[in-house]
């Protein structure tokens, strides 16, 4: 990660660019250094702007875009924000020490979901991708994967594959169906004519 931070000269604690507290600062005295200098340097980070409500407020624009142009629903609970897709739901969970966001999918084998308490329920953290740098970064990989799923699950046979993931996951499902077929065909062929059950295997 190569994110940008600034702080004063005459202080331990850095901001991110957008923190309304880098105005209190001298123009001269400011200095702009990357994330992993300020860790490797033991700066401390403002407890204004490393948290997930500084990031809604200053991505609000990134929010309502999706909510209204990719049909995604939004909930603020707790310092937790969840996001609710045609094809699931998900949550996003602020790391204060990674100063990043961890992205959590709801369990599709529960109860139908309840989007006004979405607390409830069993959330598992998205392996392929543990961090996000920010909302946008993690609500296009939540457009991604409900896209993929979405087309699997109307039998689309030409999906553009975005992660190698999904792509494996693809190809899996597919040499399994072609077994499927195989097997339904010698079924076929056994039933029609006893005889092929001398050669069938068991």
């Amino acid at each position: 990660m190569s994110t940008k931070r600034i702080k004063s000269i005459e202080s331990n604690i850095y901001h991110r660019p957008t923190c309304k507290y880098i105005g209190f600062m001298k123009p001269g005295n400011r200095e702009t250094l990357l994330w992993e200098d300020v860790k490797h340097r033991g700066y401390c980070a403002c407890r204004y702007c490393n948290n997930m409500s500084f990031l809604c407020s200053t991505e609000k624009k990134t929010i309502e875009w999706n909510k209204n142009t990719r049909n995604m629903e939004f909930k603020y609970i707790k310092g937790i924000l969840y996001v609710k897709t045609d094809m699931g739901c998900w949550k996003l969970v602020y790391s204060r020490g990674m100063e990043q966001i961890a992205l959590y999918h709801r369990n599709s084998r529960q109860a139908p979901l309840d989007f006004k308490h979405p607390e409830i329920g069993r959330y598992h953290q998205q392996k392929d991708q543990l961090y996000f740098k920010n909302i946008a970064l993690a609500l296009n990989y939540i457009y991604d994967h409900d896209k993929y799923k979405a087309a699997v699950k109307r039998g689309d046979k030409r999906i553009v594959y975005k992660n190698k993931k999904y792509e494996k996951q693809a190809k899996k499902r597919e040499q399994r169906a072609a077994l499927r077929r195989v097997d339904r065909l010698f079924e076929m062929i056994e039933k029609d004519n006893q005889k092929c059950k001398s050669f069938s295997v068991s």
